[in-house]
């Protein structure tokens, strides 16, 4: 038996470029190597169980690469024989798989033999688009080999965990590449920061603290351009306010609207849903003046809980300490 040499294989930059991480082959002769994403290494074994040659298997966005490396003492690539496929193993003569139906041969008789032969076959011509991830491609490679010191030479399978039961002669082999997962999706941007401002109180606040109130320390003026004495159907802000609602659901949400107002006037910056529910509420209390259709009164609350919700800090700039 010849004595396999260490052939120089440059697999960190086959592994950079299939993009994986880490290389760690740990070889054991008949079984598929170094597997990790991206990128496959297996021996080629004659009848014997003689490891004489290695395939590296990797891919780039748009080929599928098999390298070829003769790895026993004085061998020179002969014939290679490939099938890269997603989908069976080329089989004729009865089913048997045979590698002369293989479409990807290279043939070497006629010059120089080469101890070393790359296969870059497009993804296209395997079943996958350019830029494909997360897929499996299956590999079958038949070898030969001449030696350059004695006449003849041996011939073997790829080593891959694929077998070809009717292939009892030739101890046929193959492998599946599993191309890299794809990467997941970037995060979405964060929104733009809320450019906060002023701060919110709540509707007990604005009841308590205006031009009439007493005792005379909490005597303020609302922020313009409301008054105290402003209409909303026929009463004034300042009675609304210091009306109990009772349960009447055009009272809860003026309440609450009449401060989101005020605190708005007062400098406290906003979110789009406040602008949003402060217009919805305001065009409720103008359209039920004379009262409130059961219909209504659950969207109403609805935008009656986001303005509490402004009101008291929850949302927005925060509550004023």
């Amino acid at each position: 038996m010849r004595r396999p040499f260490a052939l120089s294989v440059s697999l960190a930059l086959a592994c950079l470029a299939a993009g994986c991480l880490d290389l760690e082959p740990g070889r054991s002769s008949g079984q598929i190597e170094g597997e990790v994403c991206g990128l496959q290494i297996t021996d080629v074994v004659n009848t014997h169980g003689d490891a004489f040659a290695q395939v590296t298997v990797s891919s780039s966005d748009t080929h599928l690469i098999v390298q070829v490396d003769a790895t026993m003492q004085d061998a020179l690539l002969l014939d290679l024989y490939l099938d890269a496929t997603t989908g069976a193993i080329t089989a004729a003569s009865g089913g048997f798989v045979n590698y002369f139906y293989f479409p990807h041969q290279v043939h070497f008789a006629g010059g120089p033999l080469p101890a070393s032969h790359t296969f870059e076959i497009p993804l296209a011509e395997v079943g996958l688009s350019e830029g494909s991830c997360g897929g499996a491609i299956n590999v079958a490679l038949f070898a030969k080999v001449r030696f350059t010191d004695v006449i003849g030479g041996t011939s073997g399978w790829a080593q891959g965990p694929g077998d070809c039961p009717q292939n009892h002669a030739d101890t046929c082999s193959w492998l599946s590449f599993e191309l890299c997962e794809c990467p997941p999706p970037p995060p979405p941007p964060p929104p733009p920061p809320q450019d906060d401002h002023g701060c919110t109180r709540t509707q007990g606040y604005w009841k308590t603290h205006n031009e009439h109130a007493r005792p005379r320390p909490l005597r303020v003026d609302w922020p313009a351009p409301h008054d105290e004495d402003d209409l909303l159907c026929g009463r004034t802000l300042l009675s609304i306010l210091t009306t109990p609602p009772g349960g009447d659901a055009w009272l809860i949400v003026a309440h609450q609207a009449i401060a989101a107002a005020l605190n708005v006037a007062a400098g406290a910056s906003t979110t789009e849903g406040v602008d949003a529910a402060l217009a919805g509420a305001e065009q409720f209390l103008l359209a039920t003046c004379d009262g409130v259709p059961a219909s209504e009164a659950g969207e109403a609350l609805a935008l009656k809980d986001i303005l509490d919700a402004y009101n008291s800090g929850d949302i927005g700039p925060g509550h004023c300490d």
